[in-house]
């Protein structure tokens, strides 16, 4: 959350993005394209957004 301060994150889409990285997990399901595709996970270089 502290790197994304300022963007409208928020705490669920925050924790998608946390589990994603612990899991080391390339993709996610989400209808939020828009705020997932301007995350920068640590493990990967971009997720793979789903549907």
């Amino acid at each position: 959350m502290q790197q994304y301060r300022g963007f409208p994150l928020g705490v669920a889409d925050a924790s998608v993005v946390a589990l994603a990285e612990r899991l080391k997990a390339p993709g996610v399901a989400t209808l939020d394209h828009r705020h997932f595709r301007a995350i920068k996970p640590l493990h990967v270089p971009a997720l793979t957004l789903l549907p």
